[in-house]
């Protein structure tokens, strides 16, 4: 509590010493910015998932026979077993006798079913299935997507971060940048978020479908139902199919948040401008290290210094593996 309220006088003094001077308001980037990137993201993500759905899923279904216990199969080892449970106890010898044969009987089941599924050759067609379903989406088309969908990505977030700072700091200092600014010297950083992004994309096709192929060949090898394996990538929570959603509104949320942040650092040290006030949004998202560091100056090129996270922060700018 005592920090705290240390913390609170500390930053009321820091506002009294801004009021003095001229400060620009910070340059967010634009929320239909983010919106149009995960729509982009997810005409890939809609692409893969009729695909499975297409060509996997509907060979499982179709060939479900061929890998799943058959159920009268099933019912006869019950029925086995519960003609093993019933023997008298004092006819102990002959209860060893037929938990042995029912041991005997379930491994033969096992046997022949696994024997059934290569001689039918499900494990070699899913084999060639998720080969096509790589080549199709790791691909030279899958690259051109994600070049051309980075770049003007990368672009339409460049274009509109300079129309706000150059606002910002017309209203600050009442210069007009765009009068006397002509080249910023971004074209490596665009270069190197274009890059950046285009190997994100690429890697949503080989995580998804390798993700695909794990839950199915697992599935297939122990004898699950088609609709147990389906659940495992179709369902809401949890699912192959919902992990790629989270994907995907993660690499679009963080990368226009990095990218117009780091513009903005370099647009401002390009004019000179040394030192930031950390904001924070004021909300239950706000992180902890974060929190701590709301109205606090900084110098821009170094970040804010949190004592929570013991490294240093720059707003928006977030890494993604």
């Amino acid at each position: 509590m005592v920090r705290k309220q240390n913390q609170l006088r500390q930053n009321r003094r820091q506002q009294k010493r801004f009021k003095k001077e001229k400060v620009a308001s910070p340059v967010k980037p634009l929320k239909g910015q983010e919106i149009a990137y995960r729509r982009e993201l997810n005409k890939l993500g809609r692409a893969m998932i009729k695909a499975v759905h297409e060509e996997v899923l509907s060979y499982l279904k179709a060939n479900q026979e061929s890998y799943v216990l058959d159920t009268i199969t099933l019912d006869h080892i019950k029925q086995f077993k519960r003609l093993n449970d019933s023997l008298d106890h004092l006819k102990l010898y002959k209860h060893y006798i037929l938990c042995d044969e029912y041991i005997e009987f379930r491994d033969d089941l096992l046997h022949k079913s696994r024997k059934r599924l290569t001689e039918d050759g499900i494990g070699d067609q899913l084999g060639v299935i998720f080969r096509r379903l790589n080549s199709t989406f790791s691909g030279a088309v899958s690259a051109g997507f994600a070049q051309n969908t980075s770049t003007q990505m990368v672009e339409r977030v460049g274009t509109a971060n300079k129309d706000r700072f150059d606002k910002t700091v017309h209203a600050a200092t009442g210069v007009n940048l765009g009068e006397i600014v002509t080249a910023e010297g971004l074209d490596d950083f665009i270069e190197l978020s274009v890059n950046k992004n285009v190997k994100l994309i690429t890697s949503l096709p080989e995580e998804y479908l390798a993700q695909v192929e794990v839950i199915v060949n697992n599935g297939v090898a122990s004898g699950a139902r088609y609709q147990t394996i389906a659940n495992e990538i179709t369902s809401k929570v949890g699912s192959a199919n919902s992990k790629l959603a989270g994907r995907i509104k993660t690499i679009a949320m963080n990368e226009v948040q990095t990218i117009n942040s780091q513009i903005t650092l370099r647009r401002s040290e390009a004019l000179g401008i040394t030192e930031g006030i950390f904001r924070t949004s004021d909300d239950e998202k706000v992180r902890p290290c974060h929190e701590e560091l709301d109205d606090v100056r900084y110098e821009l090129k170094q970040g804010a210094w949190s004592k929570t996270c013991q490294k240093y922060i720059q707003p928006g700018i977030t890494d993604i593996n």
